[in-house]
């Protein structure tokens, strides 16, 4: 049996646990609601561009940091295990071919997100620097190959070449930040230029990672990052399903008693769901990153009623990701010992959410009314109860079709 076989089975594995969480994942009211967001997206995009009559600072950086995100954040997936380290090492010789396909295999990903993005971003430069089709397309292959460059240089610093590979990372991310700046002004020709000469010299300073006399691999480290790679992903998945393979980890924060210890009665199921979601990393730090987005979003959308459906839908999606933990509540020692009702369990998920749920509503209606007008910030907090009651409304239907 070849040594590739082993990595498409695992990576085989992989998708059919993704297909069987997608059906889960892509259900009726996501869909509908992703419909909506970014319809009103799209709308509010459009009469920006109409607005228009120069260069803006912000969004141009906004596709400076999208760009080098991009051309930074994919990961090797090599689908290596710890026990490989063990019984694969014999054959370490052979694995070559294991690697070679899964940089390819790696790149798939980060290229269909990169086209996504390029065709959002192209209406603004076509309307404020008239740029073509063939310059964007010129342009996009360009940080295409940093991209692709970027990740074979990760998988030369598993041949125990760490400094060399953030030598050569650090002129690319040079590079590619003197490629973005020069967006408009420098050819697209002479951009593509730029980065096949600078594949090349990187490529020639490390002579392929994959090469069959390039025979010794960082296991440890390759063990280290598909763990954590993986587990991103399961985090990921988790927002809309419950992933048996992730654990929640409980770290104390002084500053969330306040939360934990609220002025409502806390009966242990309750306490149990707080401590879990302000301690916990799962939950609360998505929730507070959607809290700023929003927040963002009345910084920047106009008083209208699109902007208030925007912002309902955002905070949405910041309590509907907390759901997750009303199963793994379900699985605690705590109700195996003492179980209630699930219809109670219900009304404990429900009371214990008013907290984040106030918590998140007043900062934004004060915001909005200093930012705004006070007469959205009232609008809003009337979205708010709406979104409440439609999360209590999915819970309860989740519950009824389990039972």
């Amino acid at each position: 049996m070849k040594i590739t076989s082993f990595y498409h089975k695992r990576r085989q594995k992989q998708q059919a646990q993704f297909l069987k969480y997608s059906r889960y994942i892509f259900n009726d009211h996501l869909v509908l609601a992703l419909f909506f967001l970014l319809g009103a997206l799209a709308f509010q995009y459009q009469a920006w561009l109409k607005n228009l009559h120069g260069p803006q600072w912000i969004a141009e950086s906004i596709v400076t940091l999208a760009i080098l995100l991009f051309i930074y954040l994919p990961k090797p997936k090599t689908f290596i295990r710890e026990a490989d380290t063990v019984f694969m090492l014999p054959m370490e010789k052979q694995f070559s071919d294991w690697f070679r396909q899964s940089y390819w295999l790696s790149l798939i990903f980060p290229t269909l997100l990169g086209i996504l993005g390029m065709g959002i971003i192209y209406p603004y430069y076509y309307t404020i620097y008239q740029l073509s089709i063939s310059g964007l397309l010129l342009t996009s292959f360009s940080v295409w190959i940093l991209m692709a460059v970027n990740l074979l240089l990760t998988y030369d610093g598993y041949h125990f070449q760490y400094s060399r590979m953030r030598v050569l990372k650090i002129g690319l991310y040079g590079m590619a930040l003197l490629l973005i700046n020069g967006f408009t002004v420098v050819s697209p020709i002479v951009k593509l230029s730029i980065s096949i000469i600078y594949g090349l010299i990187a490529i020639g300073i490390i002579h392929s990672p994959f090469s069959n006399k390039k025979t010794i691999w960082a296991w440890n480290q390759m063990v280290s990052d598909e763990v954590n790679r993986q587990q991103a992903n399961d985090k990921l998945l988790s927002l809309f399903v419950d992933v048996k393979t992730l654990t929640p980890k409980i770290k104390r924060r002084k500053y969330t008693d306040i939360f934990i210890q609220s002025f409502l009665d806390t009966t242990p199921y309750r306490y149990l769901l707080q401590r879990s979601f302000w301690r916990g990393p799962e939950y609360v730090v998505i929730w507070f990153r959607l809290l700023l987005l929003n927040l963002l979003l009345i910084w920047v959308l106009p008083n209208n009623l699109l902007s208030l459906i925007i912002v309902g839908i955002v905070s949405y999606f910041s309590h509907f990701q907390i759901l997750p933990l009303f199963e793994q509540g379900t699985k605690h020692p705590l109700l195996q010992t003492a179980p209630i009702h699930s219809q109670q369990m219900v009304s404990e998920f429900m009371t214990f959410l008013i907290v984040p749920f106030v918590t998140q509503g007043i900062l934004l209606v004060i915001f909005s009314g200093f930012v705004l007008s006070w007469a959205f910030a009232v609008k809003l907090g009337i979205i708010q109860i709406i979104v409440y009651f439609i999360l209590y409304t999915v819970l309860k239907k989740r519950q009824h079709k389990k039972h």
